[in-house]
């Protein structure tokens, strides 16, 4: 439900012609949708919102308002918005199911912060200002989850099942 968007795919070789055919069947529905052909830092200096959400290719959303519910959560004061997900197993095409979840969305303690920090091995999955991307841009060592997370001083957790993550590819 959140159309506000700009959908940036990041890659460093270019696309494959599959790819370049399944953009071209999909760019009526999401004509924001724009290649960049580089590092993750070029896309964030590229993007013109006020959020990024990153996602890889292979993972999906698994509610058709996840999106508008991480940009509410990151209105309110926040800087970095994650929240739960579901793994999905292609080879076998099963869905593992995280624990139950409360659909709170809540602002993170420092401890709770620098937990999320050490944790966070992906990017996927967070939502993030455009200010704190800028900002870990500058940095070295590239953008990372635990770079973007000590960079932001407010982190909300929406305890909810936004994505799914998918493995053995």
């Amino acid at each position: 439900t959140y159309t506000n968007l700009e959908l940036l795919i990041v890659t460093a070789k270019g696309l494959t012609s599959d790819l370049q055919t399944y953009l071209k069947t999909i760019k009526p529905y999401y004509p924001n949708i724009k290649v960049v052909t580089g590092t993750m830092a070029q896309a964030v200096k590229q993007s013109q919102g006020s959020y990024l959400y990153f996602f890889n290719l292979d993972d999906l959303l698994s509610e058709k308002t996840a999106l508008a519910q991480l940009v509410a959560a990151c209105q309110q004061e926040t800087q970095v918005v994650y929240s739960g997900y579901q793994r999905l197993d292609l080879q076998t095409k099963v869905i593992y199911w995280q624990k139950h979840r409360s659909n709170e969305v809540r602002l993170l303690s420092l401890a709770e912060h620098q937990k999320a920090a050490t944790e966070l091995t992906s990017l996927a999955g967070l939502l993030v200002t455009k200010g704190v991307a800028a900002e870990i841009v500058r940095q070295p060592g590239g953008i990372t989850s635990a770079g973007l997370l000590k960079v932001a001083t407010k982190v909300a957790f929406v305890d909810r099942d936004l994505w799914i993550q998918s493995f053995n590819k």
